[in-house]
């Protein structure tokens, strides 16, 4: 998956996570003054003391999930299984545990948990996100199964159809390495997810119609979704959160790393200029400094091929 990919996922994470703080604000008001991650981990030990519920405990594994706090998500979650089996929500519970699997790379794990989930759920819509979490999992295993989940989903919802393109683009891209088929996937998914809610999954499909729309060379096309993407992460402060007030904060994310004296006086020297066109003048220098098609290759660590397909694109062949 590209890298810019992944971090739009993790966006979303942060970003549903906080919405749900802002729905159980009224009936928990340790989580009042919570607008951000860190606020949330100064009323966490204040949450902890209060009577657990399953919305509570399931709120606080998601944020050690989300932080990746693995041993404090394992210690806390046989007091969640406990709850859900107690309130007949055990759907939830293996939810919530598939999803962390996801989050850690565990795939088959996580399908497994998903599958589990599945036996409790009775809700269509509910159901239908399951199925998607599923296929997304067999994607990230390289397993043509994905294609079968996504197929059993009978759904006239938007949104739904547009995450199921872009799983459907997703396995032609990376594993059928079918660019027709990939890019109509992408644009499907990227025209069904109009909706607020439904921003970071068109993103995704723009990160990825702006990668092959170059290939293509339909470099309008592929100005405008890199455009799309770029402004998405235009400001590493950009989500936010309606509070109760109506006005808007912003969620905090990892902090970049610093850059050392070397690689900041390199990028001064550069300018700011787009990624892509980056790219293209790093490729050529490297070109031009090399002894053979195959240094050059090395230098960069990509195959023939690959560099074929660029300079093919910038008519350098």
């Amino acid at each position: 998956m590209i890298p810019m990919a992944v971090e739009v996922l993790a966006k979303k994470d942060i970003y549903d996570f906080l919405q749900t703080v802002s729905l159980l604000k009224p009936d928990n008001p340790s989580l009042k003054s919570v607008r951000t991650l860190a606020d949330f981990e100064i009323a966490l030990p204040l949450l902890l003391q209060e009577k657990p519920t399953v919305s509570k405990q399931l709120l606080v594994l998601n944020y050690y999930s989300i932080l990746r706090k693995n041993a404090e998500f394992s210690l806390n979650s046989t007091k969640l299984l406990t709850l859900s089996q107690e309130n007949k929500c055990q759907s939830q519970y293996f939810n919530l545990m598939g999803t962390h699997a996801v989050r850690n790379k565990q795939y088959r794990e996580g399908i497994r948990f998903f599958e589990q989930s599945l036996l409790y759920e009775a809700n269509t819509d509910q159901r239908n996100e399951i199925f998607l979490k599923i296929a997304f999992s067999l994607y990230n295993l390289g397993s043509l199964q994905a294609l079968h989940y996504i197929t059993i989903i009978k759904t006239g919802k938007k949104e739904l159809l547009g995450r199921m393109a872009l799983i459907d683009g997703l396995v032609h891209w990376d594993i059928l390495k079918k660019l027709g088929k990939s890019i109509q996937a992408f644009r499907t998914a990227w025209q069904n997810l109009n909706d607020s809610n439904e921003r970071y999954f068109r993103v995704l499909s723009s990160v990825y119609l702006a990668d092959i729309c170059k290939i293509f060379g339909d470099d309008v096309s592929a100005e405008m979704h890199r455009q799309e993407a770029e402004t998405f992460f235009s400001d590493k402060l950009e989500l936010c959160l309606d509070d109760e007030y109506g006005t808007s904060d912003f969620i905090e994310t990892e902090s970049f790393t610093e850059l050392d004296d070397p690689t900041r006086s390199l990028f001064n020297s550069v300018g700011k200029v787009p990624l892509y066109e980056l790219e293209k003048k790093y490729i050529l220098f490297v070109l031009n400094n090399s002894k053979s098609l195959d240094h050059a290759c090395k230098t960069l660590g990509i195959d023939r091929k690959t560099l074929y397909n660029k300079r093919k694109n910038w008519n350098i062949v």
